[in-house]
């Protein structure tokens, strides 16, 4: 039983170092809407932790693997740590090794953890700890809360928590860090609201299906359609960073399987996570895992009103 509350715990604090130390200093009370999310808990199994420790060193590493891919990608490439992640992603999307089973999951997530900026964070201990919790915190919840949209960005936003904490010029609750897309592109905002919620729902609806329907697997999909829709944007001339991040984030709520989201719900979750970014987005650069945590509590939502529509949990 122990070993089973384990995960629920890990799960929830993440969640809620997110609502309370990102959205309540920017939205106060009305961010404890957040905490309903996580009710969705409730609807999947509780699996007993399957400690391993040649795993656990595996994830850590290959946790940091994706960190210092997307590092150098975006260092030595001059691109956005959007593109970053999303091509460490599409590197390894494909690659399948019988005794790293794994191996795409961990890197992509700790692509996520590396979405980060702030002159601290290139300390080797502060990467080697971020490494540390990332690998540790996958390991721990690799047998649940599978096929949860954003899980895996949740987990890239746990890797940064304790140095987050620790750090002065990062201290908790965030208060001085200077979080925000760019501003040099100047959008109105009922057309900003309108280009988030139309591109969060054509990313989502995309990834889910060809991820559910065809043979490639979610972290393939999430990644290359992000590619492909940035490439398309900034050829059209709608690089917007905050579209970038609103495309992103969505791919992660289309990650979500058809067994834990029907599509129906899977359109609500992806509306709730066009909303939830666009009142969050000016507060979000430079803090990795952050799109992947407002898809997970999204899907979280839509999870809950497909349980009120349905009788029986989520299984898997």
């Amino acid at each position: 039983m122990r070993g089973r509350i384990v995960p629920i715990l890990l799960f929830g604090f993440i969640h809620l170092v997110f609502i309370i130390g990102i959205v309540y200093p920017k939205w106060g009370w009305f961010s404890l809407i957040g905490l309903i999310p996580l009710l969705g808990y409730s609807q999947f199994s509780k699996n007993e932790i399957n400690y391993s420790l040649k795993e656990h060193l595996i994830s850590i590493i290959l946790f940091f693997v994706g960190f210092f891919i997307t590092k150098v990608i975006v260092v030595f490439g001059g691109v956005s740590t959007v593109y970053g992640s999303a091509i460490t992603g599409a590197l390894f999307a494909f690659t399948k090794i019988k005794y790293l089973p794994n191996l795409s999951a961990l890197i992509y997530a700790g692509s996520f953890a590396a979405m980060l900026f702030g002159k601290p964070f290139s300390d080797v201990w502060v990467v080697v700890s971020i490494c540390l919790i990332g690998g540790s915190m996958f390991h721990l919840l690799k047998d649940n809360f599978n096929g949860l949209g954003g899980k895996l960005g949740s987990i890239g936003f746990g890797a940064l928590i304790v140095p987050l904490i620790i750090l002065e010029s990062y201290y908790f609750p965030i208060g001085s860090i200077k979080l925000g897309f760019s501003t040099k592109y100047q959008t109105d905002n009922s057309i900003r609201f309108f280009l988030i919620s139309v591109g969060s729902l054509l990313v989502t609806t995309l990834v889910y299906k060809i991820h559910n329907s065809t043979k490639w697997n979610a972290i393939a999909a999430s990644s290359l359609v992000t590619i492909f829709t940035l490439l398309i944007l900034e050829f059209i001339g709608m690089n917007l960073p905050s579209l970038a991040g609103a495309v992103f984030g969505a791919s992660f709520v289309g990650m979500s399987s058809k067994e834990v989201l029907k599509f129906p719900f899977l359109i609500v979750s992806a509306v709730v996570f066009g909303f939830g970014f666009y009142l969050m987005y000016r507060y979000l650069q430079g803090f990795g895992g952050t799109l992947g945590t407002i898809a997970c509590l999204s899907c979280l939502t839509g999870v809950l009103i497909q349980k009120a529509f349905q009788s029986k949990s989520v299984r898997v």
